[in-house]
């Protein structure tokens, strides 16, 4: 039995590194696929789409860099320089319009991966998720204010903002996707939210009759179909392990009298709680009210009706990427 184990363990610490490698890969062609990516669409749409690039890409790069840290250990400086040099290098290739992006982009990524390398290390003792969201935080602040500047020559406050706002809660979202049972639900995200007609992010309270909690969340519509909107909400509780509760969900609008919007949804959602076994029905009533220009206030009492119709309800405020 000695033998057969000690000729298992050369084998399985193989497979490991192979597995390890494997992943590796592919998270390094994801990094670079989506900077180049990223670096195209804005050279062609300008500033105003910056916003949502941030949201679907961005916050994929700033948490995927994060894996990387995890993995390179020791070689992270050199291999994370080679890294934002080839993703830049790619998109220079490209020429036109891009290559002053591709610059900017360059830049101020080497600025804040350096910023999220320090602030990554400081919380090396924390999970997994208080460590990528805590060092995304300052990233996406560097990155926000220095990339505008670089890319458009011009110090755009709005664009900031949604910058700043939608890398925090992309990366939230990726912090929770780049697991490694979570390949179906990245793959779902990277195919949902290009089709997606509404892009918005929100801060607010959730309570029923059990808990009280300060919530973020993120939500995406498809294009409405007969009068009914597909979405999807992500809700993450402030002070909870960092596992959102998802919530897909098919709606409609019955009242639109600008500002106001009154509708209802019904769907499902799962969450941490039973690691994502279990989907609980649900209905919900709903009433949007526009602020000004993205912003708007939401008021949603959902019940759930195989769970002896039990109540609760969200108050937040969203903020409209795209």
């Amino acid at each position: 039995m000695a033998q057969i184990d000690a000729f298992r363990s050369p084998v399985q610490e193989s497979q490991n590194r192979n597995h390890i490698g494997g992943k590796m890969n592919t998270l390094v062609i994801g990094y670079i696929a989506a900077v180049v990516a990223a670096n195209v669409v804005v050279s062609i749409y300008g500033p105003g789409v910056s916003v949502l690039t941030a949201f679907m890409l961005i916050g994929m790069v700033i948490t995927t860099r994060d894996r990387l840290h995890d993995m390179w250990g020791a070689n992270l400086r050199r291999n994370m320089g080679a890294l934002i040099l080839a993703g830049s290098g790619l998109s220079l290739l490209l020429g036109g319009g891009v290559s002053r992006i591709a610059l900017a982009s360059g830049a101020s990524f080497l600025l804040s991966e350096s910023v999220d390398a320090l602030l990554y290390h400081v919380l090396r003792e924390r999970s997994w998720y208080q460590r990528a969201n805590g060092s995304n935080l300052a990233s996406s602040a560097t990155d926000s204010v220095l990339f505008p500047v670089l890319a458009f020559g011009a110090f755009l406050p709005w664009v900031i903002a949604g910058q700043f706002v939608a890398k925090v809660f992309g990366g939230a979202i990726w912090s929770w996707v780049l697991r490694p049972r979570m390949a179906v639900a990245a793959l779902l995200l990277c195919v949902a939210m290009p089709l997606s007609a509404q892009v918005s992010v929100g801060v607010g309270e959730y309570h029923n009759e059990f808990v009280r909690q300060e919530v973020v969340e993120a939500v995406a519509l498809a294009p409405s179909v007969l009068g009914f909107t597909p979405n999807v909400i992500v809700s993450w509780d402030m002070h909870g392990d960092g596992k959102p509760v998802i919530l897909p969900q098919l709606g409609r609008d019955l009242v639109v009298n600008f500002p106001i919007i009154v509708g209802f949804d019904v769907g499902a959602s799962a969450g941490p709680w039973d690691d994502y076994a279990h989907w609980e029905p649900h209905v919900s009533a709903r009433v949007i009210a526009f602020v000004r220009g993205p912003l708007k206030a939401l008021s949603v009492v959902s019940w759930q009706p195989m769970n002896s119709w039990a109540r609760a309800v969200v108050v937040k405020l969203d903020y409209t990427l795209r």
